[in-house]
C-alpha cells in the first residue's frame, strides 16, 4: 500500500496496536483500528491511499472489526460502551469524499 507509514504513531504512543487493516475492494481507501490506550478500544481511521490523507478519524471505542460495504462507500463497525466495553451499538458512516475520488478518477481512466 502506498502512502502507508505507522513508524510515527510507534515512537510517540506508549501503547500502539493494531486490529485491523482492510482495503476496500477497489484499493482507494483503507480503513484501520489502532488502540493507544491498551484497553482494546479501538479508533478506526479511514486513509485516501491516492493522496495520504485521513479523511475520518472521529470513530473512537470500537471494537477493532471493520467491514466495507460492497460500494465501497462506508465501513460497518461496533462501538464499545466506555464503562462496560461491551459492543452495544453498530454504525455505518458514509465516505462522500471517497465517493467523489472514485469518480474523478474513473473519469481520469476513460
Amino acid at each position: 500500500m502506498k502512502n502507508w507509514n505507522l513508524t510515527d504513531h510507534i515512537s510517540i504512543h506508549r501503547h500502539f496496536n493494531v486490529a485491523s487493516i482492510n482495503p476496500s475492494s477497489d484499493n482507494l481507501l483503507v480503513a484501520y483500528a489502532e488502540d493507544l490506550s491498551g484497553r482494546r478500544e479501538y479508533n478506526i481511521k479511514v486513509k485516501d491511499l491516492s493522496t495520504g490523507k485521513i479523511i475520518d478519524s472521529a470513530i473512537q471505542r470500537s471494537s477493532g472489526s471493520v467491514v466495507w460495504d460492497k460500494q465501497n462507500t462506508s465501513i460497518y463497525y461496533a462501538q464499545k460502551d466506555p464503562v462496560t466495553l461491551i459492543e452495544n451499538k453498530v454504525f455505518k458512516p458514509i465516505y462522500y469524499e471517497a465517493t467523489a475520488i472514485r469518480a474523478q478518477i474513473k473519469n481520469q481512466n476513460i
